[in-house]
């Protein structure tokens, strides 16, 4: 047996840039224990596989696998698997044109639109579900220990908050981000105690002019020490970065720039859509470009 699969540079139109995805875009024959290996001899931070829906509801389903587990939500595997499957002509994407897709994944039936303008140039923004972050008491000394940076180098003038997903520490500027040295067998810890699965340090100091923030991922507790370029922690974070002020008030649609993935010489560059109505969140979308940079076969 053998099946079809790519790896995918998401977030990025340069190969070897933003976040590396494999894609299996016809994944119907495997065993969940096959997608688990598969995905352990990619050995990229995320393997996403297409699959037949389970719901009638959704046009398509997708799960993703990490090396050393699956996980509900990954915005880069995504983009890549849009993608690919645009790339490819499947799902109806033979020409050029706007497509509407509903995703079947763990966390939802979410919403999800290709635009392609040829089979190489094509957008895919993914609709996440809207996040609530809470204020996180934090202890300063032990989670600068944790990042392996200095005390001083998170800021207070703007709060620790945690989702159910990540926890976001702002922190005094972009070379004290690039400079972090985490341990992570103390995030893993932590996680544990917490629930806490990932850690996204970020700035408001960026690398290029247009963009509002800088951040960096590190996700250990799923085998992932750091992560290039974290879409589902890109999307959800817009919500933290209006509540803390470094969105200003709005009303409707904003939309900005993020940046990640530099200090690990894979840039990426991920537009993010954020929605408020009478002062209520109620969309969050990530926007991303891709390239193929590899495609082949594994035999089972």
């Amino acid at each position: 047996m053998k099946i079809s699969i790519k790896q995918v540079d998401a977030f990025t139109t340069k190969p070897f840039g933003g976040n590396p995805a494999g894609v299996v875009t016809d994944a119907d024959e495997l065993t969940e224990e096959q997608m688990k290996k598969i995905a352990k001899e990619m050995n990229l931070s995320e393997t996403a596989y297409v699959l037949t829906p389970s719901l009638p509801d959704a046009d398509l389903k997708i799960r993703w696998f990490t090396p050393s587990s699956e996980v509900k939500l990954c915005g880069h595997g995504t983009i890549a698997s849009f993608y690919a499957l645009a790339e490819e002509g499947k799902f109806g994407m033979t020409e050029p044109g706007k497509y509407s897709f509903k995703l079947e994944t763990k966390s939802g039936i979410l919403p999800v639109e290709v635009v392609k303008e040829s089979d190489k140039a094509i957008k895919v923004l993914f609709t996440l579900p809207v996040p609530v972050f809470e204020k996180f008491d934090v202890n300063l000394e032990k989670m600068s220990k944790i990042l392996g940076t200095q005390k001083t180098s998170i800021r207070t003038d703007i709060p620790v908050m945690r989702d159910n997903f990540q926890l976001a520490i702002p922190l005094i500027s972009l070379k004290t981000l690039f400079e972090l040295k985490p341990d992570f067998n103390l995030m893993i810890e932590y996680s544990k105690k917490t629930g806490i699965q990932a850690f996204t340090p970020l700035s408001t100091e960026t690398v290029e002019k247009e963009s509002l923030v800088h951040t960096r991922c590190f996700v250990p507790i799923h085998g992932v020490n750091e992560d290039p370029v974290t879409g589902s922690s890109q999307g959800p974070l817009s919500v933290y970065l209006s509540e803390v002020g470094i969105i200003n008030e709005f009303q409707g649609e904003y939309q900005y720039q993020a940046e990640q993935g530099d200090a690990m010489g894979r840039p990426g560059r991920v537009r993010v859509h954020i929605v408020k109505d009478k002062g209520k969140y109620t969309s969050v979308k990530i926007e991303g470009e891709a390239i193929t940079v590899l495609s082949g076969e594994i035999y089972l």
